[in-house]
């Protein structure tokens, strides 16, 4: 899950996976990555993530910044996508 408060800072948070798609449980989540672009679903910038609550800068000289999340296993699988969250500047 992916959540934007903006008051003058830019942050984001989420809560980890405990189950994958085919409903076998997650072993062991090793990196989260931040996906950040400037339309919605093109994502043109990747940070890595290795704590579940991000407070940056990224969007900086942006009005808005379209973001996401996705986690990697121990095995090196990526998971797809979370929900997009939008955050606009004042």
């Amino acid at each position: 899950m992916v959540g934007v408060s903006a008051l003058g800072t830019f942050q984001v948070s989420w809560q980890a996976p405990t189950h994958d798609v085919d409903g076998s449980f997650v072993e062991q989540i090793i990196e989260y990555w931040l996906h950040q672009g400037q339309t919605s679903g093109s994502y043109g910038r990747m940070t890595l993530v290795d704590d579940m609550t991000l407070s940056t800068n990224l969007t900086a000289n942006l009005d808005q910044a379209f973001v996401a999340i996705t986690a990697v296993d121990a095995g090196g699988q990526e998971s797809s996508m979370s929900n997009e969250a939008v955050f606009v500047s004042q």
